[in-house]
């Protein structure tokens, strides 16, 4: 109520807590670091301190392949380079992962499901012996 009423008493704390919070987690990179820079302004923080958050926030995934790339001094060319490697991974996992084609093959085998032909067939011969 009193946010409400008053705003955030504490905007640069609140931004800080979030920030030092936020994890990308299984999160596009395009939607953590939307976020990422939405709260970095406000916390107060330079750019070495933000760095080393971002560095320590992204995915394992990202992490394990900025491990070749030297990091940059500035925090914007610093996400300019965890897009491009993103882009790269996601790139790689959509041309290696499998995908399932459906096939027609199972609708050769026998009836199907909502094929009641050979119910009515046993009842046309109860019918007859009667």
């Amino acid at each position: 109520m009193l946010e409400q009423a008053f705003g955030d008493l504490d905007k640069q704390a609140t931004a800080q807590w979030e920030l030092c919070h936020l994890n990308q987690a299984n999160l596009p990179f395009l939607t953590f670091i939307a976020t990422f820079c939405c709260l970095a302004p406000d916390t107060g923080f330079d750019e070495m301190v933000l760095k080393s958050i971002l560095s320590r926030g992204i995915s394992y995934e990202l992490t394990n392949a900025m491990i070749t790339y030297k990091v940059p001094s500035k925090l914007d060319d610093y996400i300019e380079l965890l897009q491009k490697v993103d882009n790269k991974i996601v790139t790689i996992t959509t041309m290696f992962t499998p995908t399932i084609c459906p096939s027609d093959s199972a609708s050769n085998f026998g009836a199907t499901p909502m094929d009641l032909s050979s119910v009515q067939c046993g009842l046309v011969l109860l019918e007859e012996k009667a």
